[in-house]
């Protein structure tokens, strides 16, 4: 592949500006991420149940992904500085930006889809993702989650919640079992 049509373009750029661009990219994200939290958790309409926190927390947001794609796009991209880098890491290194954006997109994405009304469809994936080696967190989960009225896929629940009671079973965490059930 010949980018000697590019070299003009990239001769100048640094690598290292890209973590503006991610640190720009949190500065949009955080302020909305805040905005969309206290609207949807303070609505005086409908009160939020722990489970939906928990699953707009994980599954929506997915808090601790974006704070570890954060943190290693700018340690990434603190290991190219200067303009003595060659084309080829400038390349990688806007390749690696522009992933990185579409990852911290996705969250938006999702923020929307939640708040349009499309629950189940983060809530069945947050449910199988819980294991017994969360055991607090599972029992909580489900414990919120049978509290409310559920209207939407009642099989599929029913089937995660099964399997998570023979999980506990399987792994002997037989007081985990009993909880849950």
């Amino acid at each position: 592949m010949d980018i000697a049509y590019l070299e003009p373009v990239l001769k100048n750029l640094d690598p290292s500006l890209f973590q503006n661009i991610i640190l720009g990219v949190l500065a949009i994200f955080i302020p909305f991420a805040i905005v969309f939290l206290t609207d949807i958790l303070n609505s005086k309409k409908e009160k939020r149940s722990e489970f939906e926190k928990m699953v707009l927390s994980d599954e929506v947001l997915g808090t601790k992904k974006i704070f570890w794609l954060a943190i290693a796009g700018i340690v990434f991209f603190a290991f190219f500085s200067g303009k003595d880098v060659s084309l080829s890491v400038k390349l990688i290194s806007i390749l690696a930006a522009l992933i990185l954006i579409f990852l911290f997109w996705t969250p938006f994405k999702k923020i929307l889809r939640f708040s349009e009304g499309y629950k189940p469809e983060f809530e069945i994936p947050f449910l199988k993702k819980l294991n017994t080696r969360k055991a607090d967190k599972l029992f909580r989960a489900w414990n919120s989650f049978w509290s409310e009225k559920s209207e939407f896929n009642e099989r599929d629940f029913t089937s995660i919640f099964i399997s998570h009671i023979d999980d506990a079973i399987k792994h002997g965490e037989l007081n985990l079992a009993i909880q849950l059930s």
